[in-house]
């Protein structure tokens, strides 16, 4: 709840407390951030292969903005490549069908620099 909480805050929205009423916020704040001001709302996930199965569920609602015309959000997820797996789950196949753009970085390799 603390990461809604500070989402939404971060979107300048006024604090509430049920969870059904931040992520309607979240929502909310993406969407007037873009059609008011053309900002198209960043976020940076990191160690997410270390996240809860219910958080990227609910990351699932976030992403539901039905409009098919336009992208006011960009979630960018960093992680080790266990997450990949987990995306394969049966519960995390909604989520797994949203990502448009996978990039693996090789690991750093001390006798190439």
């Amino acid at each position: 709840m603390d990461f809604y909480r500070g989402f939404v805050l971060g979107l300048g929205e006024e604090l509430k407390y049920l969870k059904v009423d931040l992520f309607y916020q979240i929502q909310q704040g993406i969407k007037r951030l873009y059609t008011e001001r053309g900002i198209i709302t960043v976020l940076l996930l990191y160690e997410m292969s270390l996240s809860k199965g219910a958080f990227l569920q609910n990351l699932v609602i976030l992403l539901n903005f039905q409009m098919d015309s336009m992208n006011p959000f960009v979630l960018i997820l960093a992680c080790l490549p266990h997450l990949q797996t987990r995306l394969r789950l049966n519960q995390h196949r909604p989520f797994n069908q949203r990502i448009i753009m996978r990039y693996q970085m090789e690991a750093i390799d001390e006798r190439r620099s």
